[in-house]
């Protein structure tokens, strides 16, 4: 079988934890690294709950990097009110038994691509903040990555105002600079990920597989507001893109201070600089996570 070699860029973040969880429990994926950003909570804690997810998973073996712990521009947000102090409240994990790798994240992602032997993706769980700064030291990553796949944006919703979503509203400056630097982008916005939702009869169906992971991933869904699967979409679509429906499009960022600050819109017109995601198979997705995290 062939795999296909990623990164994961994240801020776990229960929705983290479960997408970290899918690709560590599926053959077709290799993880390279994790890397990681200060986001749903800050960048000490994404850092050991990463640490402590892979442990889990039985990936004690794959690298950690912290990376950023600020925005480019903007003051730190961070969503605690969604996955509790810790991130990850209601999973009950052990502490991690490994410490976190050497090398600054965005350093690491640099390395990574640029590194390469075979193509490479990088699994963007988070703000966008690692890869803009590594677009800045390396611009050549935005045309050696195979495909940068994000959780980020949304056209018809929003989750952090009236207008954004919460990681491209968290460092809007990144993301446009992510936009613009010519990758091949996948994008996973809002639009579909709140369809795929952890509701009750699928959360007592992970509970009923009476293993660490799924049991783990109920109890941090039932401690939250938030119901949806938004960064396991992203594996999702790397394992099963016919799940998906998508168009091409070009999205921009609103950059500007105000009450749209972070938004992002499909440009008609402009040439298109990403694929994005609008169509999903809700049960298809739900069935393959549950399935992948029966296995760990």
């Amino acid at each position: 079988m062939d795999r296909r070699a990623i990164v994961i860029d994240c801020d776990p973040g229960k929705d983290d934890a479960v997408a970290i969880w899918v690709a560590a429990a599926s053959p077709e994926l290799e993880i390279l690294r994790v890397t990681t950003v200060g986001g749903n909570v800050g960048l000490a804690r994404t850092t050991a709950n990463a640490l402590a997810i892979l442990g889990v998973a039985g990936r004690a073996d794959v690298p950690v990097h912290a990376g950023c712990p600020l925005p480019l521009l903007r003051p730190q947000a961070t969503a605690e009110s969604v996955h509790g102090t810790t991130g990850i409240d209601g999973a009950d994990l052990p502490p991690a038994r490994t410490a976190p790798a050497p090398g600054h994240g965005a350093v690491m992602l640099v390395e990574a691509v640029m590194g390469a032997r075979g193509p490479i993706t990088i699994a963007a769980l988070a703000p966008l903040t690692n890869l803009a700064v590594a677009l800045a030291m390396e611009p050549r990553i935005a045309e050696r990555v195979e495909r940068l796949v994000i959780m980020g944006g949304g056209f018809a919703m929003a989750n952090m105002t009236a207008f954004a979503e919460f990681n491209v509203y968290v460092d809007p400056h990144a993301a446009a600079v992510v936009l613009r630097s010519g990758a091949p982008i996948t994008l996973v916005p809002l639009d579909v990920t709140r369809r795929v939702l952890a509701t009750e009869p699928w959360l007592a169906r992970l509970e009923a597989l009476g293993r660490t992971a799924p049991r783990a991933t109920a109890g941090m869904y039932r401690a939250s507001p938030d119901l949806a699967l938004h960064d396991p979409c992203v594996i999702a679509w790397l394992l099963r893109p016919d799940l998906f429906e998508s168009r091409p499009a070009h999205v921009a960022v609103v950059t500007e201070e105000g009450a749209e600050v972070g938004r992002t819109v499909m440009v008609e017109g402009k040439a298109p600089n990403a694929r994005v995601l609008l169509g999903v198979d809700s049960a298809g997705v739900l069935d393959l996570v549950a399935e992948r995290l029966a296995r760990l």
